[in-house]
């Protein structure tokens, strides 16, 4: 789990009124802000200005590579072999329980990884790390 604070909510994609994503803008703990795609959408445009825990799927990444792109981010932390989701999420994205994560654990909380990504990559459990995520997905509030 993350810990965010909700700076802002874009719409993303709609037609002829229904609103199906939204882009969040969120600030860490540590201070450093990041661009969430909500394309469930839970739509926390209600959220502003809040801080909220939530379950983020850092996606499209690459290992070790400092920021090339201005949408992209580097997080450094930990790397966790296999993570188990907590029970407690009240909105979660409905397959979650369904696959297997590993995880990323640095200041801000634990991040979700999918395991899909890392199919020709030895890491070892608790190995420090600093990944460039393409994109943050919500999958869940607590």
């Amino acid at each position: 789990m993350v810990e965010i604070n909700v700076k802002d909510v874009e719409i993303g994609a709609s037609y002829e009124g229904e609103i199906y994503d939204f882009w969040v803008k969120g600030e860490l703990v540590s201070g450093q802000l990041i661009k969430i795609f909500d394309c469930i959408p839970f739509n926390l445009s209600n959220c502003v200005g809040k801080s909220l825990d939530v379950l983020l799927l850092a996606g499209f990444i690459k290992l070790g590579i400092k920021r090339e792109e201005t949408h992209k981010t580097t997080i450094s932390g930990n790397f966790i072999r296999e993570y188990e989701i907590p029970r407690n999420i009240v909105k979660i994205r409905k397959d979650v329980y369904q696959k297997k994560w590993f995880g990323f654990q640095n200041n801000d909380g634990i991040f979700l990884l999918d395991p899909a990504e890392f199919e020709n990559i030895d890491l070892k459990y608790g190995e420090g790390v600093s990944i460039n995520v393409g994109r943050f997905d919500l999958i869940g509030i607590v």
